[in-house]
């Protein structure tokens, strides 16, 4: 052997110590980032545990309040005169029952079909009155094509200026100028309201998106290369137990078996290192750790595996077992997973004041300011 060959295998058998040391250490941040991963979804679910305990019994008086107040409403907008009060009422019943009903509550089947229904009846009598209303002040207006094209453009800079601080983009291009004010207004809220529909659309998917990326990178299986299959093949003949004679040695290979079918079946490459950890012997170590190749194959997969726990991590707080952590945090916070102790005072003040509106609900003198209130 020349001198250059020496070398060469010496450096070979250096690269090769420190390929199996960068393993181990990657393996131990593999197993690092794994017992981070549990940290975060037991520190969610304590979270989720507690909000339920603390916070919901405070969100139900809530709900139970806002309730009454539709129903409230309901019984009371026959008395009122005026189609223009009769619309706000309807107005504000919609806006009630449907943020009941985006809420997390635990009401009844039957009782959210109460409330849809009320709902859609209140949203077909908006829509009466509003043709109502329309038809008696065209007949009261009569206004110049100036005057016209003046309250025309002003809708619409209004409507412009109200979607963008909603962050909704509204297309008005299409526009017809010269109609009446009052068409042209039908025609501001149909868009608005098909371009919100759009926008809650968008956010639901874009929400359901990001929930199924959550789910699919925890659990994200690596390709079953050839290696890991060689890996596997040598554990199985460790560890199959039909040749094991001892009782109490076959039934712990019986267990180890299901547990490496398993893994190899979800390319579990940390459950195998686990099983070779456990079931092989210092040789059989040796040999299964022998070939570079493997080496730098399981780095590899090792280092895939810690970047979709990692982002498993993130996203957690989106799946939807969290939806109540996430919803009540955000509303009543600002934050996704507010503590229940900073996130119960403000469900006591939001309380409070609901039932002081319903308070003046119940007053007739009090009423409209009640309505503006909601």
């Amino acid at each position: 052997m020349s001198k250059g060959e020496l070398v060469q295998r010496n450096s070979e058998s250096d690269k090769f110590l420190k390929d199996q040391k960068k393993y181990a250490d990657t393996l131990k941040r593999l197993l690092k980032t794994e017992k981070e991963l549990e940290k975060e979804r037991s520190r969610l679910d304590s979270r989720m545990e507690k909000l339920v305990s603390v916070c919901q019994p405070v969100l139900d008086e809530i709900i139970s309040l806002k309730i009454e107040i539709v129903e409230l409403l309901f019984s009371t907008v026959a008395a009122e005169n005026s189609p223009e009060l009769q619309r706000e009422y309807y107005y504000k019943i919609i806006h009630v029952a449907n943020d009941i009903l985006r809420m997390p509550h635990s009401l009844s089947h039957a009782k959210c079909e109460e409330l849809g229904e009320m709902s859609k009846n209140a949203s077909q009598r908006v829509d009466e009155l509003s043709a109502l209303l329309k038809e008696e002040e065209r007949q009261k207006l009569n206004l110049s094509a100036d005057e016209q094209m003046d309250m025309v453009l002003e809708m619409l800079d209004e409507a412009e200026t109200a979607c963008a601080m909603h962050g909704v983009l509204v297309d008005f291009s299409d526009a017809d100028l010269t109609l009446h004010p009052h068409d042209f207004e039908a025609y501001i809220r149909e868009k608005i309201k098909l371009a919100f529909q759009k926008h809650d659309e968008k956010n639901h998917q874009e929400n359901a998106r990001r929930e199924e990326s959550s789910i699919m990178m925890e659990k994200e299986k690596v390709v079953a290369t050839p290696e890991l299959t060689t890996l596997y093949k040598k554990l199985v003949k460790l560890i199959h137990p039909d040749r094991e004679r001892d009782e109490t040695l076959r039934a712990l290979k019986e267990t180890a078996m299901k547990k490496l079918t398993v893994a190899y079946e979800n390319r579990d490459l940390l459950e195998l290192v686990r099983l070779e950890a456990e079931w092989a012997g210092e040789s059989d170590k040796d040999a299964l750790n022998s070939n570079p190749k493997d080496i730098k194959n399981h780095i590899g997969l090792l280092l895939q595996k810690i970047k979709s726990l990692k982002t498993a991590r993130t996203n957690m707080i989106h799946e939807a077992k969290y939806f109540k952590l996430r919803y009540i945090g955000v509303t009543y916070y600002g934050v996704y997973d507010a503590s229940p102790k900073e996130i119960l005072k403000t469900l006591e003040e939001k309380k409070s004041a609901t039932h002081e509106t319903l308070r003046m609900l119940t007053n007739p003198k009090s009423r409209k300011r009640a309505l503006r209130m909601l």
